[in-house]
Formats: C-alpha cells, sequence, structure tokens
C-alpha cells in the first residue's frame, strides 16, 4: 500500500495546484467522493483505468505523475 500512498500524494498535490476540488474530481473519474478520498489518502486500491482517468480529469499526462515519483 504505500506505493499507492505515494502516489495518491503526487495526485492530490497536483489537483491542488490546479484548484481542483474532490467532488469534481470524484465526479470527473466516476466515484463517490469517499472513494476518491481513499485513492489520494493510499486506502483504496485502483486499476490502472483509473488511474488513467485521473491523469485525463487532471489534464497531464499518465508519464507526468510518474515524474514526480
Amino acid at each position: 500500500m504505500l506505493q499507492f500512498m505515494k502516489l495518491g500524494n503526487i495526485i492530490k498535490e497536483i489537483r491542488q495546484k490546479r484548484g481542483i476540488d474532490e467532488k469534481t474530481m470524484a465526479k470527473q473519474i466516476n466515484v463517490s467522493v469517499s472513494r476518491y478520498r481513499e485513492i489520494e489518502n493510499g486506502n483504496a486500491i485502483y486499476n490502472f483505468s483509473t488511474l488513467i482517468k485521473i491523469a485525463d480529469a487532471l489534464e497531464i499526462d499518465l508519464p507526468e505523475i510518474f515524474n514526480k515519483w
């Protein structure tokens, strides 16, 4: 789960820099707000397609997320 925690922190940082709230992100990737919070907090395991949806919602390329790792 440590990998998901680190990834969640990166996603949260990018989201906040872009001024997007959790509710908007959850809606854009088609999950509940509580599920989205679990993703950012590293308490959820999710698949690659969800990560692609997150990158699309943040309007970034997927490699940008991993470059911050």
